[in-house]
């Protein structure tokens, strides 16, 4: 339930009759407790409302905005169907979208009145370091309403997807994997990843099955994990539940965005909790971008103690001793500041 402190929140409208800032007060919404958020409303001209909410701890470390379009007019007065487009752009001091930002649409169930919506997720830590400014942050918010349908400006593939999923009783393939069933489209798989093309509409023998067996060591919330971002083009929430095992399988089935998009969860992820198992995972895995970044927590002096004060680090330095010496050089090496 929607918690509202004094000023915890606002919203500012700017000169683009589209657009406006939600300004979120970091002071009055840290202690708010897991799942409680704040939120403002805006009336439109047009008879739509927009909300706009904030969770200062959707899950643990994380942030998530949202926007929900709504019609402020009975469904007699509507002239012709509407449909709604929103967007999410929060930026750090310097300008920049922050590192770990990404969009998804948001899934309401709010009746017949929600013409849309859209979720912004982020890490906290990066928006507590980066995007404060006199104790706030804030967002970018635009909201398009269309008054006829079909729009012919909407991001046709991105939303064809999306309706292709919410379609299961028009599946053509299943996989098993792990005692559970999965159902998904063969076309959207082959259009996402050459292997799954390969096996569908190649010589494979899967190519004539209608249930396939997954044997290897997939779990079923990974593949599924899989599936509906060749569907969705963003992983479902919570963000970072499976990275690791997500991004394996997506080297397996050759989706290079999507191992893109789980190394950049794992970078939001870093933590002393966490900054050893995902430097093993990249060590084992090739993965330098994403153990530099390791290196690179581990550098700041205070990190560093924290984690090598525990049995799981000096476990680590044996089981892997090259590690060793990438550690101690890179916390002796002076850190830029900039």
């Amino acid at each position: 339930m929607a918690g509202e402190p004094s000023r915890a929140c606002d919203i500012y409208r700017t000169r683009d009759v589209q657009g406006f800032h939600f300004r979120v007060s970091h002071s009055a919404t840290k202690n708010l407790a897991a799942g409680e958020c704040v939120e403002k409303v805006l009336a439109l001209v047009n008879g739509f409302r927009v909300t706009a909410r904030c969770w200062p701890h959707c899950w643990e470390g994380i942030i998530k905005l949202s926007v929900v379009i709504t019609s402020m007019l009975s469904q007699q007065r509507l002239q012709a169907p509407k449909v709604a487009a929103a967007s999410i752009d929060l930026r750090n001091r310097d300008g920049r979208p922050v590192r770990t930002g990404r969009q998804q649409p948001e899934t309401v169930v709010a009746g017949d009145d929600c013409f849309g919506g859209v979720a912004f997720y982020a890490s906290r830590d990066e928006v507590e370091k980066d995007c404060l400014v006199d104790d706030h942050f804030t967002a970018i918010c635009t909201v398009t309403i269309l008054r006829d349908w079909p729009p012919l400006d909407l991001p046709v593939p991105y939303n064809l997807g999306s309706v292709i999923f919410s379609m299961p009783d028009l599946s053509d393939v299943s996989f098993q994997v792990g005692g559970h069933t999965l159902k998904a489209h063969r076309l959207v798989l082959a259009a996402c990843s050459p292997v799954f093309r390969a096996m569908l509409f190649g010589e494979m023998v899967e190519s004539r099955a209608s249930s396939i067996a997954i044997e290897d060591d997939t779990r079923p919330n990974t593949f599924g994990c899989m599936l509906y971002y060749m569907y969705h083009n963003v992983l479902p929430p919570p963000p970072a539940a499976a990275a690791a095992g997500t991004m394996m399988a997506a080297d397996k089935y050759g989706l290079d965005k999507l191992k893109e998009t789980c190394e950049e969860m794992m970078f939001a992820g870093i933590k002393t909790s966490t900054v050893l198992s995902i430097m093993e995972f990249a060590e084992e895995c090739a993965r330098p971008k994403l153990k530099a970044k390791c290196l690179d927590f581990l550098a700041v002096p205070g990190n560093f103690q924290e984690v090598a004060a525990t049995q799981e680090y000096l476990d680590l330095m044996t089981k892997l001793p090259s590690l060793l010496a990438q550690v101690r050089d890179r916390c002796r090496r002076p850190r830029l500041v900039v």
